[in-house]
């Protein structure tokens, strides 16, 4: 059972996020909180496994509420769950130690993948992540890729496929480029991100960059 903590200032909302994930069969909403002091002490009071935090709270904001739990509970996976199209805060709270990133808008089943993910150890970041939140967080320290052993076999044409989804082709451009079928293009990118450890389009690219796959040019745009 993964044992989950809400915090928003926004009661609805945290409502709404509570009957969803109840009805899983494998997670239970043990917190919810309306700032960032009010879930630093439900969280000393019962350790949940992973919490959807905003990062525009009352009180105390998701930022420094992320680094004082990861602080006292390093174990405590943390999701950023947000509106605010504000990039630089995602990037803070990132580094203050959360380990995903979802937009408010997003489904539900894309919520309940993303804390399967990071509950496995998976960085997660929402399919609608902005080219210029992914630029940010490829530049910031903040780094959730395992380095403690080496990176994984890639095939020529794994890192070609790569490239061309760094370069913000679609699987059809890549198959034409590459002479393959779409369905081919479709196989290799379902085995990067098993290689990767990553769930989406968007992890691939962080990956790629993190590890020195792909250099990004100044002057380009992805995703």
């Amino acid at each position: 059972m993964i044992k989950i903590a809400i915090a928003d200032d926004h009661k609805i909302l945290r409502e709404g996020l509570k009957a969803i994930f109840d009805a899983q069969p494998d997670m239970k909403v043990c917190a919810e909180a309306a700032d960032g002091k009010e879930l630093l002490e439900k969280v000393r009071a019962g350790q949940p496994d992973i919490i959807l935090a905003d990062i525009m709270m009352p009180v105390m904001d998701g930022i420094m509420a992320t680094a004082e739990i990861k602080k006292e509970f390093p174990d405590i996976k943390i999701i950023v769950l947000t509106m605010a199209r504000l990039e630089s805060y995602v990037v803070r709270m990132l580094e203050a130690g959360a380990m995903g990133y979802l937009a408010k808008n997003s489904g539900s089943a894309e919520m309940l993948d993303a804390i399967r993910s990071v509950h496995q150890g998976i960085p997660y970041f929402c399919n609608s992540s902005s080219e210029k939140l992914v630029r940010m967080i490829s530049k910031s320290a903040f780094n959730p890729f395992d380095h403690s052993s080496s990176l994984p076999e890639f095939t020529a044409t794994d890192k070609a496929i790569i490239r061309l989804m760094c370069e913000q082709k679609t699987n059809k451009e890549i198959a034409a480029e590459l002479f393959l079928s779409k369905r081919t293009v479709e196989w290799h990118r379902t085995n990067l991100q098993e290689k990767m450890q990553v769930k989406n389009a968007v992890g691939i690219v962080l990956y790629a960059i993190k590890n020195g796959l792909y250099i990004l040019p100044s002057d380009h745009a992805f995703l």
